[in-house]
């Protein structure tokens, strides 16, 4: 493609040599991956500055520069005030649009998002919508996995997905879109069909520093720069905030505040649960394989959201009656003749509890929590997990939780510390597979065990 034209739409502060008659093959932002005919993108980051590098990738063939400084270099450079949103114009630019040939419906929230993104591909897939999905779990066109990588990937690989799905003929694209993403300016130049707001705790302080900072990120993905309806969870106080403060139109879901589609009459057990929904006045029963009553509030997410995109109420129904599942969340493995393994992603302490709470409420045997915090990470949520845990928790082990460049003792050590403060028993075991083997070596025939292994995924 022409340079000029991947150009295009770029807030431009100045452009240094000839751009006339320039072709670029490959974009670049990693000067080792730069080859001939590319063009490269000098990202500064949050621990690297590649502008540093635009000598190496002019080496490895980068034929122009996109930069946020002047640099010494003999090829053209393109100065723009933020390279970050630069690539998001060009990268949809390369690939011809790829996002206008499909819906997009993107979640966004602390807890949920993983679960909900599969129950739209569901309920989309039950009325044969060719469906792809971008989340913590992968990437899959039709159920087939076609990539893995982080939540909301970065800019280049986004937007090469979407080319690959327009290619595949997928009509909606279900995707995560995590804080990070929306800070670091990864999802500029397109834009959400609907954006669903699932519910706010704390995570993720670690790069947010504070609770205010992490908020506002997330609810500034709510505005006409990224979205056309929001789809929003009456129930939680920053989505009340969004309520009150975006200029989209909106739908609502809910169970204990008034909202556009809702739910009563709930009934739950470790199997699954029962519940009568109303879908734009129109009221029918659900038999609902997934437990807990953050689940239902990820079925009435995933309920709006697809009535926003068009669906009817029977469409609606017919795909939250199929069999749900989504991998590493709430998936119940029978062991023995009286217990169960119940593997969750959970990971931060609202999760855990909300978890741990439901599991104790809808089952009267003896509970095992094996978990762990990762490292480089906020720790003040260590010591609250480790109460959260020992609280709720007949037996705990503490284990690891992708530790990462941070010693797995001092992690440990502020768990316990919160463990302490409670009457529950526990052990630490470092391997994480000798930790679960334990915890299932544990269990006696005639004693009901629960045992959660809980964070790190599926």
């Amino acid at each position: 493609m022409e340079l000029k034209e991947l150009l295009v739409g770029l807030d431009i502060k100045s452009i240094t040599g000839n751009i006339d008659n320039i072709k670029i093959d490959i974009l670049c932002d990693n000067s080792n991956l730069a080859t001939k005919n590319s063009l490269f993108v000098a990202i500064s980051g949050l621990r690297v500055d590649a502008h540093n590098f635009a000598l190496d990738a002019i080496k490895n063939g980068a034929i122009a520069v996109v930069v946020e400084r002047v640099l010494e270099v003999d090829v053209p450079q393109i100065l723009v005030k933020n390279t970050r949103k630069a690539l998001c114009i060009i990268a949809n630019n390369f690939y011809n649009n790829p996002t206008t040939s499909f819906k997009i419906i993107s979640l966004i929230g602390t807890n949920g998002k993983t679960t909900t993104t599969y129950l739209i591909k569901d309920i989309l897939e039950a009325n044969n919508f060719k469906v792809g999905v971008i989340g913590t779990s992968g990437v899959f066109v039709g159920g087939k996995k076609i990539e893995a990588n982080l939540t909301t990937p970065d800019t280049l690989e986004l937007f090469s997905l979407f080319n690959k799905m327009r290619a595949k003929g997928v009509e909606v694209v279900v995707m995560e879109i995590s804080a990070h993403a929306i800070k670091l300016n990864k999802i500029k130049g397109f834009k959400s069909d609907i954006a669903v707001f699932t519910n706010f705790s704390q995570d993720h302080l670690d790069f947010f520093k504070t609770l205010e900072n992490y908020k506002n990120t997330k609810m500034s993905y709510f505005t006409n720069d990224f979205a056309r309806l929001a789809v929003v969870n009456t129930d939680d106080e920053v989505g009340q905030t969004i309520l009150k403060n975006t200029p989209l139109k909106t739908l609502t879901y809910g169970i204990k505040n008034p909202a556009d589609i809702f739910c009563v009459d709930i009934k739950m057990n470790l199997a699954g649960s029962g519940f009568f929904i109303n879908l734009n006045d129109n009221v029918y029963k659900i038999n609902f394989n997934l437990p807990a009553k953050f689940n239902i509030y990820n079925a009435l997410a995933a309920s709006c959201a697809c009535f926003g995109l068009g669906l009817t109420p029977e469409q609606i129904i017919k795909g939250l009656s199929v069999r749900h599942h989504t991998y590493g969340r709430f998936n119940i493995i029978k062991v023995g003749k009286n217990s169960n393994v119940i593997i969750d992603y959970a990971h931060t302490p609202e999760a855990i509890n909300n978890l741990l709470l439901t599991v104790k409420k809808l089952s009267k045997a003896k509970m095992l929590c094996v978990f762990g915090c990762p490292g480089n990470r906020e720790q003040q949520k260590r010591i609250v997990t480790g109460k959260i845990v020992g609280e709720l928790c007949d037996y705990a082990i503490i284990t690891t939780d992708n530790p990462n460049l941070e010693n797995p003792n001092i992690i440990f050590e502020q768990i316990e510390s919160g463990l302490k403060q409670t009457s529950c028993a526990y052990s630490i075991i470092e391997d994480r597979t000798q930790a679960i083997l334990v915890a299932l070596n544990s269990i006696k025939n005639e004693e009901k065990t629960n045992i959660l292994i809980v964070g790190k995924g599926s």
